[in-house]
């Protein structure tokens, strides 16, 4: 599941970069975990705050245009919030 996650978050991140919505830039080694606290929900990454400092733009703005370029077409992503770090 974390592996099919990742292909829908690159495959996102790519059309942003095609898209020209984020600076084209080496995707980071991100993760995709599963929070400690069940009400953070079932999956988690930290893509966002990596790609923060080399798109000079905060975490929460880049992560709300990566969800604008996902697709998901095996409707995979029930729900997806932003949330901050912790």
């Amino acid at each position: 599941m974390r592996k099919r996650l990742q292909d829908i978050l690159n495959a996102g991140l790519e059309k942003c970069f095609q898209a020209e919505s984020l600076k084209r830039s080496p995707i980071p080694n991100y993760s995709v975990e599963v929070p400690n606290h069940a009400g953070f929900g079932h999956f988690a990454t930290n893509l966002p705050l990596l790609l923060a400092s080399s798109q000079g733009r905060p975490p929460r703005e880049i992560a709300r245009i990566i969800l604008a370029n996902i697709l998901d077409q095996d409707g995979l992503i029930e729900k997806t919030d932003i949330a901050g770090p912790g």
